[in-house]
């Protein structure tokens, strides 16, 4: 048995020998023609693949060795870099190098508009700069609308201090302020729309005309207002009461319509970069209110006359707004934020495709895609507008140990903001539910929170006697209450935002930004009208 083994070896040495010399006698033509035939299928195999024949792995590993054919100096297809190691050692050479060298192999290069850019490779937020950028400007865009209700008490007090209050008058001073909110988001809703959905000759509007230059042009046109609304506000005249009612009305009309159209494009611009961006700007609006309340309180604190309150506010927002005028230079010349602008400016080969269907189907298609998402933050922010920042202002102090200046600032304006950016950070991390299913719990919070604070001790001013018993008359519970509405308000909104993002093509993610955030403007202006009816349905309407 032995003896057979080994003759049936020497016969496969034999056999395998005269295979060898078999190659070693074709001609080198008969070579080509069969090494071309497998130079197409792999060409042929890896442009169904779309991977960048260039892709070798550095570790010497040969998993894709297969799909790269060889040329000669000619241009003739010859083999594969497997073949030519694993053909006889006699007929090409002894080693690796020596047979590629014999036949003379040059690298086969085929145009391939799937390979990574290599700009891509540093395209690297380093120390997380944009994102720092990103906040910041996030925090400016916030800032019309917290100084809006930081000058509540303001306009309130100082209008109550030079007129001789008759009941009527007294009327109209306390609500001053709500129909100041309506009146200054009315113009928003209509202008932040038009921003969104003005078209440029593009079948999804803004989407590939992302630019810088609208923010910095609404940021001088806030710096302009802010400093002539300093000047109205540090004007006092007895005789000019209600002309300095209506201008200031006009400047914080037009400061909070800048402010939505800065906002509205920021996240537009935050939605061409990775999902945390846009993120950093809700993080950044929420901590534009925590700074607003604590500089307020700490004001307040030392008993600083309102004329020093409000000047140190504009000096503030003056400076707020400077220095994201700088970031918006600085950002432009990031490496980082530059490619993935131009990834959306520039459209890719894939995407060629697109722009032979027409406009209305592409943004029927895009709506249908984020109609749910936009649902959902209309809901989330007409819950949190409906009591913040009109019903909680006016729900009053029963035995809470603190004293009453401090009772709405501290405990449900700064609160409110404090737990916003609990939730927005959260949300960035945590997920408790499906995007699906999202829409249930926000309908449940609304249901809870709409009502929520009128059953507290919500007394509103100049609307006669309360006729509607006080459920929740325990301080705490006020707070509780506060808490919970803005953590939960703070993080279905990123979880939102974010989904939004995802959910979004890239030729489409500046559009979907804006329309973001024209449906958190929604929200807030149907919660705003829906607090206006509040009075009405706890008081008896009677002039006191």
């Amino acid at each position: 048995m032995m003896k057979r083994n080994v003759d049936d070896d020497e016969e496969e040495d034999e056999e395998e020998y005269e295979k060898c010399i078999e190659m070693q006698e074709l001609s080198l033509e008969e070579k080509c023609e069969n090494i071309s035939e497998i130079a197409e299928k792999a060409i042929m195999e890896s442009k169904k693949r779309q991977q960048s024949l260039s892709s070798i792995n550095l570790d010497g590993s040969n998993q894709n060795l297969i799909k790269l054919p060889y040329l000669s100096g000619n241009g003739t297809a010859l083999r594969t870099m497997n073949e030519a190691e694993s053909s006889p050692v006699g007929s090409l050479g002894k080693t690796r190098e020596e047979r590629i060298a014999n036949l003379e192999c040059k690298p086969l290069r085929i145009q391939n508009k799937t390979r990574r850019p290599f700009s891509e490779i540093y395209a690297v937020d380093r120390c997380k700069v944009v994102c720092f950028f990103l906040m910041t400007l996030g925090i400016c865009s916030a800032l019309p609308y917290n100084l809006l209700v930081i000058t509540d008490t303001y306009f309130e007090d100082f209008l109550d201090t030079h007129v001789n209050a008759t009941a009527f008058q007294m009327m109209a001073i306390k609500t001053f302020r709500p129909y100041l909110l309506i009146t200054s988001k009315i113009p928003v809703v209509f202008i932040v729309c038009f921003n969104t959905y003005y078209t440029n000759g593009c079948c999804t509007g803004l989407g590939r005309t992302v630019s810088l230059r609208r923010l910095i042009t609404m940021i001088v046109l806030m710096i302009i207002a802010s400093l002539l609304l300093l000047v109205f506000s540090l004007v006092i005249v007895q005789e000019w009461m209600y002309i300095f009612a209506w201008l200031s009305l006009v400047f914080v009309i037009f400061l909070n319509v800048t402010g939505a159209v800065f906002q509205n494009s920021l996240f537009g611009i935050a939605f061409t970069l990775p999902r945390i961006y846009s993120n950093a700007v809700l993080i950044g609006m929420s901590t534009c209110g925590c700074l607003c309340f604590t500089v307020n309180t700490i004001l307040l604190a030392f008993d600083t006359p309102f004329r020093y309150l409000v000047l140190s506010v504009f000096i503030i927002l003056i400076l707020t707004f400077l220095t994201s005028l700088l970031i918006c230079y600085i950002m432009k010349n990031i490496h980082f934020f530059d490619y993935h602008i131009q990834k959306v400016v520039t459209p890719n080969w894939t995407s060629e495709i697109s722009f032979s269907i027409p406009p209305r189907v592409c943004r029927l298609k895009f709506h249908k895609k984020v109609w749910l998402t936009g649902f959902n933050l209309c809901l989330i922010h007409l819950t949190t507008s409906s009591s913040y920042p009109t019903v909680g202002r006016q729900v009053h102090r029963v035995n809470f140990p603190f004293p009453d200046k401090y009772w709405t600032l501290v405990f449900f304006y700064l609160m409110v903001n404090v737990f916003s950016l609990i939730g927005n950070i959260l949300g960035q991390y945590l997920k408790l539910m499906r995007h699906r299913f999202v829409w249930l719990a926000l309908l449940s919070r609304s249901l809870v929170f709409i009502p929520y604070f009128i059953f507290c001790n919500y007394k509103p001013e100049g609307y006669g006697t309360r006729t509607l018993p006080v459920y929740l008359e325990n301080d705490y519970m006020f707070v509780l209450g506060a808490i919970l509405m803005a953590f939960s308000s703070g993080y279905y909104t990123s979880v939102c935002v974010m989904y939004a993002q995802y959910n979004t093509n890239r030729e489409d993610c500046y559009l979907s930004g804006m329309l973001t955030n024209t449906m958190i403007y929604c929200g807030m202006f149907g919660g705003s009208i829906i607090s206006l009816f509040f009075p009405f349905l706890t008081n008896d309407g009677k002039s006191p």
